[in-house]
């Protein structure tokens, strides 16, 4: 009995282990930078067009 208890103990705390898994960068959509370039330099229907693309993209 003593020994199913520290069997059931042990399980318990090996299935509560956490596994943090952290992304050094975050994703990148060509299209956003690209519209982001298109926006900076005023050429706005362009712009609008590569936005909806990474929208779709996200």
């Amino acid at each position: 009995m003593k020994n199913l208890l520290i069997l059931i103990i042990i399980f318990t705390m090996s299935s509560c282990k956490k596994d943090n898994i952290v992304s050094s960068e975050p994703p990148t959509n060509k299209d956003f930078e690209r519209a982001e370039l298109f926006k900076k330099n005023n050429i706005a229907d362009s712009a609008f067009y590569y936005f909806n693309l990474s929208k779709n993209s996200f």
